[in-house]
């Protein structure tokens, strides 16, 4: 029997419930760290914390969950033959730099919560899951099994959905709540790289270039380059190095550290945010650096510096739906003997992996000794906009916003790339911009994330008649 609902009320009285859990949430810096990873938390604490608190709140609340090797979890509502899956994760790229709120306060400013996950993608969680306790409470029956799937791994490796669907059924079709409204239902491929050149001696000249450290995750735009040097002509190096953010020099160690400050951005779209190794990389162009340095000197401005289009190693392309290759060298370190640097890239459908992106990569970086390796990999997806429940999901967002609700691509990768018949479905409304995913300052607007629960409860009713 159809059940008259009023989704908003229902909503409205899980308000205080979502904003309090979602600040409890932020508060555990789960970001990715093997030095304190063990067996039993194979991302390491901080993860391994949030994942522990998913599971006690939902065993304080009474619900059927697994944890999958706490490699990611499911809590499971309904009944049926039938699963939806709804896919989101609890660790956070590193907060960085630059915030004037508290990285992981979920501070509320101007109807607005600050902090590292409000987006992306802890309160889109906890939105879902205070819709589906809101239906229950409102004595609805599912027809269909709901799961809620909550990876750990999803900024980096996404071990933990290869993990879980090891042994974990595909669901017959679903959304992940990390990305944009009204429906995204084409997403790039992605590849994540690694790229090393081990050099065969130390070498020194006028301006030696002992050490490089950029950037803290493939997936963001670097903020920050330092470079260590030492030199014999100080003035020509900090004259050549105006633009640096910060220059120190160490009279005991006679080492001069150069700090260069860009623009973050989310990986989607790197030509938004300012490489700051490219800022670091054109002030020193001019420099005569020791052997070693001019090679990596060289080897970027070749193939990767000032190239957020991937042209120069010749593997751009360019799709009217998904849009163009994008390339994001997202960290790069250096020792005086080894360089190592990792890049993420993502393309649009029209591309094979096979033939026109790694192996050109391969190639481009070979005739500088670099080998590379390939860490992950994920095609571009797409998911017809004519399916049922994809038509359903359309219908529910036109009813709650009154905006006509078309099909999306974008560049960003989310879980709906796991699932056979998936789509991205919010959390962020068109009118909330840019909401500084992998940026300092990430926030979501409060009404924003309490409308997407309206909308994620009277979809998850409407799909499980």
């Amino acid at each position: 029997m159809t059940q008259t609902l009023n989704f908003q009320a229902l909503i409205d009285a899980q308000r205080e419930n979502i904003l309090r859990d979602t600040k409890e949430f932020v508060a555990i810096p789960s970001v990715k760290d093997m030095t304190t990873a063990s067996e039993t938390a194979p991302f390491g604490k901080e993860i391994q914390r949030a994942l522990e608190w998913v599971i006690t709140k939902v065993e304080a609340d009474g619900y059927t969950y697994k944890n999958v090797d706490n490699h990611a979890m499911h809590i499971e509502f309904g009944s049926g033959s039938e699963l939806i899956g709804i896919l989101g994760h609890l660790d956070v790229v590193p907060e960085g730099e630059g915030w004037t709120h508290a990285p992981f306060g979920g501070e509320i400013v101007d109807g607005k919560m600050y902090g590292r996950g409000t987006s992306d993608d802890k309160g889109p969680i906890i939105a879902t899951y205070y819709a589906i306790q809101a239906l229950l409470e409102a004595g609805v029956t599912f027809n269909k099994r709901v799961r809620i799937i909550i990876g750990c791994d999803e900024e980096t490796t996404w071990k933990c959905m290869d993990r879980y669907f090891q042994t974990e059924e595909q669901p017959t079709f679903g959304f992940s709540p990390d990305a944009n409204f009204p429906i995204v239902n084409a997403e790039k491929g992605i590849t994540m790289m690694e790229a090393t050149k081990t050099f065969s001696q130390l070498t020194t000249g006028v301006h030696t270039l002992i050490e490089i450290h950029t950037g803290t995750a493939l997936n963001v735009v670097p903020e920050y380059t330092v470079l260590k040097f030492t030199t014999t002509n100080l003035e020509a190096l900090t004259e050549a190095c105006q633009t640096a953010h910060t220059i120190a020099f160490d009279e005991a160690t006679q080492i001069v550290t150069i700090t260069f400050k860009g623009k973050p951005y989310h990986a989607k779209d790197p030509h938004l945010g300012v490489n700051s190794f490219d800022l670091a990389l054109a002030a020193i162009t001019p420099l005569a650096l020791d052997a070693n340095g001019e090679t990596i000197k060289s080897l970027f401005q070749t193939y990767l510096a000032a190239d957020p289009f991937g042209k120069k190693m010749g593997i751009f392309a360019e799709d009217d739906f998904l849009g163009t290759t994008t390339n994001n060298v997202g960290v790069i370190q250096y020792d005086g003997k080894q360089l190592q640097f990792g890049m993420n890239i993502r393309y649009p459908k029209i591309v094979n992996f096979d033939t026109d992106i790694y192996p050109k990569v391969e190639s481009a970086l070979a005739t500088y000794g670099v080998e590379v390796v390939l860490k992950k990999h994920t095609p571009a997806t797409y998911v017809d906009h004519n399916e049922p429940f994809i038509q359903t999901l359309f219908q529910v967002y036109e009813k709650h916003t009154g905006q006509k609700a078309t099909p999306k691509a974008i560049g960003g990768g989310t879980y709906a790339k796991v699932l056979e018949k998936g789509v991205c479905f919010g959390p962020n409304f068109p009118e909330d911009g840019d909401t500084r995913i992998h940026q300092a300052d990430e926030f979501i607007p409060v009404e924003s994330l309490i409308k997407a629960a309206v909308i994620y409860a009277e979809a998850i009713y409407e799909l499980t008649r």
